[in-house]
């Protein structure tokens, strides 16, 4: 799957005007994790979750995204760890390469079932065996603003949940039942909810959830 021109231009956008609320827990991490593993961050924007890993010692880095200007901007920031581009739902490295897998704040980029799915099976194919994966992204919402929006794009898309900013963006929020879906493959250990805000800002409903590979 290739993200839109429309897509590539506002996320490249957002690098520069957009603040998310996607922090990684390091005290649930650490249960899975040591300064040894090698970790990858997934969609990893500037490299904030990647500065904040460097910060607690953890050395064996890897960062990838699909924004030339995000990778530009994490090189910028982080000199001696290894960011590269990639296309949507493709990883650039070799089988059982990582530890650990950060997904933070991607899945609501990529609106479709099976598209999902081909960057789940990607993950899983460059994840060690006993490695895990730690997602973090959006939850279905009850408000009426979300309500509404879910209405009115259900058909088009023919998924409920998924919803176009008025610039053109294509988002996606979840049901539980969905991300259970998307994760059999894996062991659940974790999974929290919790309130972040959104792309354009506003409260919505999140989840994080750690699985490992059977």
């Amino acid at each position: 799957m290739q993200p839109s021109v429309k897509k590539k231009v506002y996320r490249n956008r957002a690098a520069d005007a957009k603040t998310f609320s996607h922090a990684i827990d390091f005290d649930e991490f650490d249960k899975y994790a040591d300064i040894d593993s090698s970790i990858l961050d997934y969609g990893c924007g500037d490299g904030g979750v990647l500065q904040q890993l460097k910060q607690l010692a953890f050395s064996n880095l890897t960062g990838m995204d699909f924004s030339p200007r995000k990778v530009e901007k994490a090189k910028e920031n982080l000199s001696d760890v290894p960011v590269l581009l990639c296309e949507a739902c493709r990883a650039p490295a070799q089988d059982d390469s990582f530890d650990a897998i950060l997904l933070f704040d991607v899945l609501t980029y990529i609106y479709r079932d099976d598209d999902q799915k081909a960057l789940i099976a990607e993950l899983l194919r460059v994840l060690k065996p006993g490695g895990i994966l730690y997602i973090s992204d959006y939850l279905i919402n009850s408000d009426a603003r979300n309500l509404k929006r879910y209405e009115t794009f259900k058909d088009k898309y023919s998924r409920y949940g998924v919803f176009e900013l008025d610039d053109g963006a294509i988002l996606r929020h979840h049901s539980i039942a969905w991300i259970d879906e998307l994760t059999a493959p894996f062991v659940i250990h974790h999974f929290r909810p919790f309130q972040a805000f959104s792309i354009d800002n506003a409260k919505s409903n999140a989840f994080q959830t750690i699985v490992r590979k059977k």
